[in-house]
């Protein structure tokens, strides 16, 4: 992996001496980095639950982007950050479109819930919130690559 030398970086990509796998390297570096960066700016410490979080989320992902990786590799090795980003484009957008639907049966779920409740304690919400977002977001991403696999999978039997 080139870390600084632009120039050699480019001439690698120009005399065709730069496979996907060379490119997965940087890919997966840059994955990494953007996970890591979502915790990096924060107003607050972080806390066990951010760091439990940022461990499941990080292994999630690598055990994720390697798995699909192999399976492009394991038919044709071709066109795997084409594929990616294509296929992470439709299932990304399938499934923020299932968890707003979701998130809008909860909230009227939840504010009726508060309408008819004579005991709601606020207190409680901020850690409630927290523990549930500690699991969603992990099964989030377990779901995710779980379809990205299947698609791939899909395209290898096309193949």
């Amino acid at each position: 992996m080139i870390w600084f030398n632009i120039t050699k970086l480019e001439r690698r990509i120009y005399d065709n001496n730069f496979t996907d796998k060379d490119g997965f390297i940087y890919f997966m570096a840059s994955m990494i980095l953007s996970t890591l960066g979502t915790y990096i700016y924060v107003e607050e410490p972080i806390g066990l639950t951010d760091l439990v979080s940022l461990s499941l989320e990080l292994v999630i992902m690598i055990w994720g982007v390697v798995s699909v990786f192999k399976i492009n590799e394991s038919f044709d090795k071709k066109d795997f950050f084409k594929r990616f980003f294509a296929l992470s484009w439709v299932i990304g957008i399938r499934m923020i479109s299932i968890i707003i639907t979701c998130c809008i049966i909860i909230l009227i779920i939840y504010l009726g819930f508060i309408e008819n409740s004579s005991e709601f304690i606020e207190s409680d919400d901020d850690l409630l919130i927290e523990r549930v977002g500690l699991f969603v977001a992990p099964l989030l991403m377990i779901i995710y690559y779980f379809l990205l696999a299947n698609s791939f999978r899909r395209i290898s039997k096309q193949s």
